[in-house]
């Protein structure tokens, strides 16, 4: 990579900073299946770089991996674009399958600090994610190959997923701007990301936010929304999706009403898990696969049938039809 001459120009600093954005958005926040190419579509954006800051890049980073997991979720999918260093990271803080093992750091056990989940290397300063780059490679869980995984989530508990990551001690270890506007988390709005319109609906995920899960309401996604896509003759989105642009310029005044504070429990029978059994693929292991002694041997929790209505399948149905 050429670095750039001390004695620099104003303009000789621009391209190399559009450069560095455009290789930014080509290959973290917005990669495409090819590998190796950025769309066009992008440029626009960088042409001001004092107006990158009105833009809501998270949401737009959001749209453009929600609706690639709707397309890697087709059976004749081959591969995936979209963030997925951020699903990643949603999975390790969330799922304990799978997930590797954070290794303590020669400073920690020189101090004998206690180690927790939620730490930094910096407290106030990283963002969450980075407690996840002193890790053991090595470490799988013990799991191998995809039926292994299959029957992994089959046996998988309401205990094994973390419901409510994001706790008041966890946050207040963040940078200010990781919690700035925490009233738009749960706003219900469309996200927008040229072509791509995808919904946020918080209200069917209460439960990280702290509240007791009730019955959403119906969920429609729009078959032609899913069917718009970059090809044929240029559009203008800011047109086509006028309706949408205005829901989303006026999120903030449609929130989430909070409802009851979740107890940590769930009674079998609660109206939520009742229409949750009804709508669920609970298994996804086909039924003649038999359980693997290794995967059995490893885990402590196998689930009694009263537990399969708290299946991961609820996190297969958050990763593939989240919001």
């Amino acid at each position: 990579m050429e670095v750039l001459h001390p004695n620099h120009t104003q303009e000789q600093l621009e391209r190399y900073v559009r450069a560095y954005l455009l290789y930014l958005l080509g290959t973290i926040l917005f990669p495409d299946i090819s590998g190796n190419r950025v769309h066009l579509i992008y440029f626009p954006l960088l042409i001001d770089l004092h107006r990158l800051h009105d833009y809501s890049w998270g949401s737009g980073v959001l749209a453009y991996l929600y609706r690639n997991l709707c397309v890697a979720s087709r059976k004749n999918a081959k591969e995936i674009g979209g963030c997925l260093i951020l699903m990643q990271l949603w999975c390790w803080e969330r799922i304990s399958i799978g997930r590797p093992r954070i290794l303590r750091s020669r400073l920690e056990y020189q101090a004998g600090m206690e180690y927790y989940i939620g730490s930094q290397i910096m407290p106030n300063v990283d963002p969450l994610g980075c407690k996840w780059l002193n890790i053991d490679r090595k470490y799988t869980d013990h799991l191998e190959g995809l039926i292994t995984y299959r029957q992994a989530f089959d046996f998988m508990t309401d205990g094994m997923f973390t419901w409510e990551p994001y706790t008041l001690a966890i946050v207040n270890t963040l940078p200010p701007i990781c919690h700035e506007d925490e009233e738009e988390w749960i706003v219900l709005a469309p996200l927008i990301c040229f072509e791509i319109v995808e919904w946020h609906l918080p209200n069917r995920v209460v439960r990280q936010f702290g509240w007791h899960p009730e019955v959403p309401p119906l969920c429609n996604t729009s078959v032609e929304l899913h069917e718009s896509n970059r090809r044929g003759t240029s559009t203008d989105y800011a047109d086509k999706f006028a309706g949408d642009i205005d829901r989303w310029m006026a999120r903030k005044a449609n929130l989430v009403p909070q409802g009851a504070p979740y107890d940590g429990f769930i009674h079998y029978n609660d109206p939520y898990l009742d229409w949750y059994r009804d709508i669920t693929r609970r298994i996804i292991s086909p039924h003649s696969v038999n359980v693997q002694p290794s995967y059995v041997n490893n885990h402590y929790n196998i689930p009694t049938p009263a537990d399969y209505g708290f299946m991961v399948s609820y996190v297969i149905l958050c990763i593939f039809v989240f919001f």
